[in-house]
């Protein structure tokens, strides 16, 4: 299982950021089976909140377009064990450490964000999508 980061999701729904393309084919690569990935509720909301609040998408697009991600992508909930988890935690972003906690709930293999400090935290590696990207599709 790899953990899409909220900024992936962004990545997937914004044509302009710089990573859409390859965030796309990992996707891509999600539907025809050879990858299985998982993100949050919390980066649903946070994508929702980014995408419908700042104009780039109207509620209905988005309704849309995350009916046909969430077929997809896995959806795993923020629980209350992730709260916990984040309020012991060392991680000193708080949404790292809860979406940290659901990333080693859900026994995923790779983290996939720009953050760079996740690799700080965890012992699961962390990729850009580019380097992922390149990793398990040789380009």
């Amino acid at each position: 299982m790899i953990f899409f980061d909220t900024n992936v999701i962004l990545d997937i729904l914004d044509r302009t950021r710089e990573d859409h393309d390859k965030a796309l084919m990992l996707l891509s690569a999600a539907q025809k089976g050879a990858i299985k990935v998982v993100a949050t509720t919390q980066s649903i909301v946070d994508a929702a909140y980014v995408r419908t609040q700042t104009g780039k998408a109207s509620l209905s697009d988005f309704r849309r377009v995350m009916a046909a991600l969430c077929d997809i992508i896995a959806i795993c909930p923020v629980s209350g064990m992730a709260i916990e988890d984040a309020n012991a935690s060392a991680v000193p972003d708080y949404e790292d450490a809860v979406q940290l906690s659901c990333a080693i709930c859900e026994e995923c293999e790779a983290i996939i964000t720009r953050d760079r400090k996740f690799k700080s935290f965890t012992d699961i590696p962390a990729y850009t999508v580019e380097e992922y990207y390149s990793a398990v599709f040789g380009g």
